[in-house]
């Protein structure tokens, strides 16, 4: 899936944001910091209502945000009018189901991300030799 960076609004509790995301190409669904915040983790946005997306869970890198997205992106077509997208969410088991299976989506994304590389030694080292490559990430 291709990603564009875009101005999007979101709901908040003191009401409309706009803040800046990456919208993933025709599918409805944007990526972002919380609240737009620098150093905040990644949630997940429905671009046309600007709900959040089982927003008590978050992902922790751009990487592991956009790995969510595709596979949130799967489970319905987001880019359908909100009362298509609540039909098709009450046949996967209404709210509770939708959270439970968007937050299975990202467990299935942190489980598939690479360890991350310490001191620049590879995870699998030494069968993955060391390289300028590994050593400077």
């Amino acid at each position: 899936m291709e990603f564009q960076e875009q101005t999007i609004t979101i709901k908040t509790k003191l009401g409309d944001k706009s803040i800046t995301a990456m919208v993933g190409i025709s599918s409805g669904l944007a990526y972002h910091r919380l609240d737009g915040a620098y150093d905040a983790d990644f949630s997940l946005t429905h671009v046309a209502s600007g709900y959040g997306i089982a927003s008590q869970w978050h992902a922790d890198t751009p990487e592991e945000a956009q790995r969510w997205l595709e596979k949130v992106a799967k489970m319905l077509n987001w880019t359908s009018q909100i009362a298509e997208i609540k039909t098709a969410a009450k046949k996967k088991g209404g709210d509770a189901g939708m959270k439970h299976l968007v937050t299975e989506a990202l467990e299935e994304c942190w489980e598939e991300m690479p360890e991350p590389i310490e001191d620049g030694v590879p995870v699998n080292w030494p069968q993955e030799p060391l390289s300028i490559t590994t050593i400077r990430e």
